[in-house]
Formats: C-alpha cells, sequence, structure tokens
C-alpha cells in the first residue's frame, strides 16, 4: 500500500460513514471551502509520521510499517453547546477506531472538546493507524 492508497482509503471510510442529521459539511486537506459561510463544518485531515523497516531480504519483499494519524476537526459556533460536539465527536471517532479499513489498521481514537478558535468553537478527534508497504 502507498501513501496515497492509505490516505484515499480514510477519506473514503469517512464519507461512507459520516452522516449527522443535520447534515455537516466536510473539508478534506488541500481543498479550498468557504467554510465562513455555514455555521457547522468538519475539516479531515491524514498525516504521516514515520514507521520503519520490518523485515530484510531481497527487493520486492521487504516489509516496512507506515504509521500516521487522522484528524477530524469539529467547528461550530461558540453559543451551540457542547452536546452536538460531543454527537458529532463520538460519531468521527466510531467511523475509524478499531477497524481494518482496506489494510489499513486503526487504533483508539481520542475525543478532545470544543475550545475558542477564530470565532468559532473546535473540537477534535484523532484516530492512529498503520499499514505496510512492500518494497
Amino acid at each position: 500500500m502507498t501513501t496515497n492508497e492509505a490516505r484515499d482509503a480514510l477519506y473514503k471510510q469517512f464519507l461512507n460513514n459520516w452522516a449527522p442529521v443535520p447534515a455537516v459539511p466536510v473539508v478534506f486537506e488541500n481543498e479550498k471551502a468557504k467554510k465562513e459561510d455555514v455555521p457547522e463544518y468538519v475539516y479531515v485531515s491524514v498525516k504521516h509520521a514515520g514507521g520503519g523497516q520490518e523485515t530484510m531480504g531481497p527487493v520486492g519483499s521487504r516489509k516496512f510499517i507506515r504509521r500516521g494519524v487522522v484528524f477530524v476537526q469539529i467547528y461550530g459556533p461558540l453559543d451551540g453547546g457542547l452536546k452536538r460536539f460531543d454527537e458529532l465527536g463520538k460519531m468521527a471517532r466510531d467511523i475509524f477506531e478499531a477497524k481494518n479499513i482496506s489494510g489499513v489498521q486503526t487504533n483508539d481514537g481520542e475525543y478532545r472538546e470544543p475550545i475558542p478558535y477564530s470565532g468559532k468553537q473546535r473540537a477534535q478527534v484523532t484516530v492512529s493507524f498503520w499499514y505496510e508497504e512492500q518494497k
């Protein structure tokens, strides 16, 4: 699996399972969006964080472990209360936590409650992941 394949698998997992009511728009990293126009939205990014070679051998049969973190940042109004953030945070964590997503293994997730951020509130979910790359 490559970096792009892992990222695509994680993004698809989110899109296929994100279904809050009422709907909340999704923005993926490196996308341009008019976030100011909506009261709520989520920003999803995947960041690789290292790994290493696991096996020796001839070219084409060596196994490398790649690691990273999925970030789901939840934005909403300052006066919107905490219940909605908690619901959206749980939903985002449940989408990724302890899953095998097309060869990407995810671990436990963490929800951080909202803090004020640029005129809104922002909560964050993080889930670590790993996958194998052979080369």
